[in-house]
């Protein structure tokens, strides 16, 4: 695998939880392929008592602003803004191919409070974001199968990611410590 130049996709990944389990779940992505450079940008709301919505925008579509310990996300075209603000847990990045900055996934934000409103709706719930940079097209990528995840139970957060192909990975991440784990179909 070489890299590509010219190709760079950056995605981020946001969500928010309540504790009456309103769920909202934030992707902001941009891609830059030769003279293209196109952006995305979509949220899941979805709670226990209403099917999901989901609303997509590429015009106006905005990236996350992170300052320090805050990430600020809003879309206009898609009623959204939101702060997540990290609630202590140690941000973590790992390179998940050999070649350095080929694919760098980062949680920077393991736990976090969120204020959020979308559309009408305020939301204050808890919540995770992570940022991944690809700079190799995802056709081109040695893997087969992807598992990944994250829990907040109690006060203790757990991230996982678990990556199947050629060279298999595993990273497991409690309360921000790297621990010793290993993905299943039923557990991690």
């Amino acid at each position: 695998m070489v890299l590509s130049v010219g190709f760079l996709l950056t995605k981020w990944y946001l969500d928010a939880v309540t504790t009456a389990g309103e769920v909202r779940i934030g992707y902001a992505a941009q891609l830059d392929a030769g003279m293209v450079t196109q952006r995305y940008a979509s949220l899941l709301s979805a709670s226990i008592t209403r099917a999901p919505r989901v609303t997509t925008r590429l015009r106006e579509a905005r990236l996350p602003e992170q300052h320090g310990e805050v990430i600020d996300w809003a879309v206009r075209g898609i009623a959204v803004s939101g702060r997540w603000t990290s609630a202590g847990a140690t941000p973590r990045a790992v390179e998940l191919l050999e070649e350095p900055g080929a694919l760098s996934w980062t949680c920077l934000q393991p736990r976090s409070s969120v204020d959020l409103t979308d559309g009408r709706e305020r939301l204050r719930a808890t919540g995770y974001v992570e940022h991944v940079t690809l700079r190799v097209p995802p056709w081109e990528l040695p893997i087969d199968e992807l598992r990944w995840g994250r829990a907040h139970v109690g006060p203790h957060t757990l991230v996982w990611i678990d990556w199947r192909g050629p060279r298999n990975i595993t990273r497991v991440f409690l309360d921000g410590a790297a621990v010793d784990g290993e993905g299943t179909d039923d557990a991690v």
